[in-house]
């Protein structure tokens, strides 16, 4: 299903992070957000995210898997995306990736808990519009 519904844009901060309950297709926009999240230059994409960003949040339990696939609609931002189980530490990516457009990611959880999707761009402070791909298995 296409979720843009409230909160499927997703939120400015990790505390207000919208749940992800359930596979679907989420269509986002960076209009209105800043960065608050930069992944680091030796971090889990490999490159700095110092552009603007939207937080999800999705509950996992242990050795259950999230394939996420991030399409940029609008502009030609350089997008990253990446799972975070702590906003506050972002060396606790999980995984991430900053490949290409799409940016396709497929996480399979070591411990159940609570983990944040962060969609993220290289460097564009220019707001852009997403989708995010979401199939959780």
């Amino acid at each position: 299903p296409v979720c843009n519904s409230v909160g499927a844009n997703g939120a400015d901060v990790c505390n207000d992070a919208p749940v992800i309950s359930a596979s679907g297709t989420f269509i986002g926009s960076t209009t209105g957000m800043v960065n608050n999240y930069n992944a680091g230059s030796g971090g889990c994409t490999g490159y700095t995210t110092n552009g603007l960003d939207v937080v999800y949040q999705i509950e996992l339990l242990q050795g259950q898997t999230v394939d996420l696939t991030l399409n940029r609609t609008s502009s030609s931002v350089d997008m990253a995306l990446y799972i975070v189980t702590d906003c506050s530490l972002m060396s606790s990516c999980v995984e991430g990736v900053d490949g290409g457009n799409p940016e396709e990611l497929t996480y399979t959880a070591t411990s159940s808990g609570t983990y944040f999707i962060i969609v993220d761009a290289y460097t564009s402070i220019t707001p852009y519009d997403f989708t995010l791909n979401v199939s959780v298995y």
